[in-house]
């Protein structure tokens, strides 16, 4: 699904922290939507949580510095970090370039499934993603 020139691929989850979700049996898949990665702006440095670690979802695990953004990482559904993408951490352009391919973060053992059902499909991010465009067109109007 493609809007506002942001693509949300149709067969990943979402939430409205601007992380995609791709669900591989009980793994998961995490990574920056492109809306989000957009909004951070370039990718200058990552630090991620380290393989075997349990994370909480909404808990801390990582950082982020960006050309608009510095700020932590955080965990979208809870459970133990399988892989991450080391890659990133020697290069993260990735993220920007193509963050549903090569630009993935980690992947997750969910404690937790149901969690998902708290996420969005592509349809609902995007009038998500919609709404947010709006309000950040009608603040910037208000400062201008």
């Amino acid at each position: 699904m493609k809007i506002n020139n942001y693509e949300f691929p149709d067969d990943l989850l979402y939430n409205k922290e601007s992380y995609w979700l791709r669900r591989i049996g009980n793994r998961v898949q995490v990574g920056l939507s492109d809306y989000g990665q957009r909004e951070i702006g370039d990718v200058l440095y990552l630090e991620l949580g380290k393989e075997g670690q349990t994370i909480q979802q909404g808990e801390e695990f990582g950082s982020i510095e960006a050309g608009k953004w510095v700020g932590s990482l955080q965990a979208p559904i809870s459970g133990t970090i399988a892989v991450i993408n080391e890659e990133l951490l020697v290069n993260p352009k990735p993220i920007n370039e193509n963050s549903y391919k090569n630009g993935w973060l980690y992947e997750i053992d969910m404690a937790d499934n149901t969690q998902l059902n708290d996420m969005m499909d592509a349809e609902k991010y995007s009038r998500w993603v919609e709404k947010q465009v709006w309000l950040e067109a009608q603040e910037g109007e208000k400062h201008e």
